[in-house]
């Protein structure tokens, strides 16, 4: 009643379709006005766009709109092992049960994008775009995480206790 499973997955992306930073941009257009690659992305309150290089522009008296566009050209690189245990117990009065343990083992996790840079090591991190600021966010990524638990399967009812672990990870802050 033993099945016992393991994956190697090594997948590689390019061209990408991935959004810029917001913080970045509006980091930019405060500090260059009209003179930023992003001010055409930016409006006042009133709709309107910058005219000027002054700075600190987009405050929170003229704030209005910021459109983030998507750009292509990043690129993925991860690979890791997910493994699979299950035991499946019958018996004659108690019904089946089907004890079980599956887990992923993530050994890399590279990113790059033409804006953030990279490649980045996103293994064992959390990142978003407050961490980041530059885009290329992945969110969380620890180096492993398990799954454990039964299920018990009597006459017209199924009954599961299911257990998940992930691990603590750190904040990503710009450094591989």
């Amino acid at each position: 009643g033993l099945t016992v499973s393991a994956d190697y997955y090594h997948t590689k992306t390019k061209n990408e379709v991935f959004r810029l930073g917001p913080q970045s941009m509006l980091d930019s257009i405060n500090n260059y006005g009209v003179n930023s690659p992003y001010a055409q992305y930016y409006r006042r309150v009133d709709g309107s766009p910058l005219v000027t290089a002054a700075v600190n522009q987009a405050n929170d008296a003229e704030w209005g709109n910021l459109n983030v566009p998507l750009k292509n050209g990043a690129q993925t690189e991860t690979d890791g092992l997910d493994i699979g245990a299950n035991y499946r117990l019958e018996t004659e009065k108690a019904g089946i049960f089907n004890f079980y343990a599956n887990a992923n083992l993530l050994f890399s996790f590279r990113y790059s994008d033409p804006v953030a840079g990279g490649p980045y090591q996103y293994a064992g991190l959390y990142s978003d775009a407050n961490s980041v600021g530059i885009g290329g966010e992945q969110g969380t990524l620890p180096k492993f995480q398990i799954n454990t638990g039964v299920s018990w399967d009597i006459h017209d009812f199924t009954f599961t206790v299911n257990a998940r672990y992930i691990p603590e990870v750190d904040v990503w802050y710009g450094s591989d």
